[in-house]
Parts: structure tokens; sequence; C-alpha cells
């Protein structure tokens, strides 16, 4: 069986759209190689010292919420330009650490070329998550060229709840008074770029990867709603046309 990357209906292996929302499944790809689990994430030392650091956490609705603006006045009067990199891995990972404690159970935190990752998804899982949210960064960079978002200090963030309920606690932090809004995942562009998502299967998880990255990748730009959204659609079948197999938990 095959699960449609829309809405999750399995289908026959040999199908060629999904039965349940007519999706086109895409070519069968050779699987690209990886680790069989993610890496877990490593503090490296900035040249910087970091003792004087505040990360001012202060816990709302059970998350450690950081003080972003402590953490910049830090930045700009304690770290030269060519450390912001280093620091803001360092702050990064200092931040996600927190989260996975406050989570507890299965969560931490894992990195990968582009991403510092907090899932509770399992090493393995994670892994193919990881795989695919580079490939769709690769993607988007090969596609849309010197518009991606560059100049950037730091890895991107990727927090994925195996839980929905962790997740809507999470966001709604974001949202005027709190408020749940049902989502698949969501870019938060706020503080420190991130995105969030609930994994109910990795073929979800794929779709809402291509679309929220996307976002993420164009967050510097003042462009409208429609044009953003019009080069998510371009992703996607660029995506398609180039297609990645990921492993299926089932």
């Amino acid at each position: 069986l095959k699960a449609c990357a829309y809405c999750g209906r399995q289908n026959e292996a040999e199908a060629s759209h999904c039965r349940e929302c007519g999706t086109e499944f895409s070519a069968p790809a050779t699987d690209v190689p990886s680790s069989q689990t993610a890496d877990r994430a490593v503090t490296v030392i900035p040249l910087t010292d970091m003792s004087g650091l505040d990360m001012g956490f202060e816990e709302i609705e059970g998350f450690s919420r950081p003080d972003w603006k402590l953490i910049r006045e830090f930045l700009r009067s304690e770290v030269p330009k060519d450390d912001l990199s280093a620091v803001w891995d360092y702050i990064v990972v200092q931040w996600l650490e927190q989260l996975a404690t406050d989570l507890g159970g299965d969560s931490h935190v894992y990195q990968s070329h582009y991403f510092y990752c907090l899932s509770d998804l399992g090493a393995e899982t994670t892994r193919t998550l990881l795989d695919y949210a580079e490939y769709v960064v690769e993607t988007i960079r090969s596609t849309l060229a010197d518009v991606a978002w560059t100049g950037y200090h730091g890895r991107h963030v990727l927090m994925l709840f195996s839980d929905a309920d962790d997740y809507y606690a999470y966001i709604s932090f974001f949202h005027a008074d709190g408020e749940h809004i049902l989502s698949a995942g969501v870019f938060i562009r706020k503080n420190y770029a991130h995105v969030a998502l609930p994994c109910v299967n990795t073929f979800s998880a794929q779709h809402t990867l291509v679309h929220e990255l996307t976002y993420n990748l164009l967050c510097h730009l003042p462009i409208p709603l429609w044009l953003n959204e019009g080069l998510v659609v371009l992703i996607e079948r660029q995506v398609t046309r180039q297609s990645f197999t990921i492993r299926s938990e089932e």
C-alpha cells in the first residue's frame, strides 16, 4: 500500500491516482541514501564568551519561551559579525534543548546540514523527514536561485510533534488570545523563524514541509499572498517532478 501525500488515504501500490481525492502519484524514484537514524545535535562552543548570555526563559502554557529582545541585546553588544552564525547555532540548540525538556518523553534535538530539529518521533522517522526537508530546501534554492532567502545566521529550525495537543499548545502562543487554529503545519516568522507541524504520518508531513519551507525561504520578501502561494505551487511541482522516495513507518 501507499498513502496519498495530500489526504493520507491508503491506496494500492500500483495506483496512479488517489481513490479518495484524485491526487496523482509521482513516478517511482530511487531511494536517496541516508543514515538510518538522525544525528543528535551537538553544541558547538562559539569563540565569543557566552557566560553572559541570559536566555530569559519564561514558562507559558507549558513551554519555555526565550526573551528574544534580551538575546538580541547580547548579540549586539558582545558578538562580532564573523561569529554570529556560530552564536546563533549555540542559542538555537539551548532553546530547543529546553523545549525538549519541557515536552519530556522521547523528545530530542537533532541536526542536519540545514536544520536543527526538535522531535519526539524517534530517530529513524526524524531522519526520514530531515532528509526530505534537506531535499526540499535544495529544490527551492535551485528553482528560485537568488530569490530564496540568504544572508541569515544560524540553521533553519523544524519542530515535529507526535501529539497534536502539544503542537496546538505550542503554536497558540503566536496567535491572538491564544486561539487554536486548525492546521497541518505552520511557518512562524516571529522571533526566530521556524516551521512546526504535527506528524500524522510521513506522507502528510511531506506535503506540509514543501508548503511551509517555501514560506520560510521567501519570508524576507514583501510579496502578496497570491504570489507567495503561486511560488509554493511551483515548488510543489518541481518536487513532484524530481520525485523523492521516503520510507513509510507503516
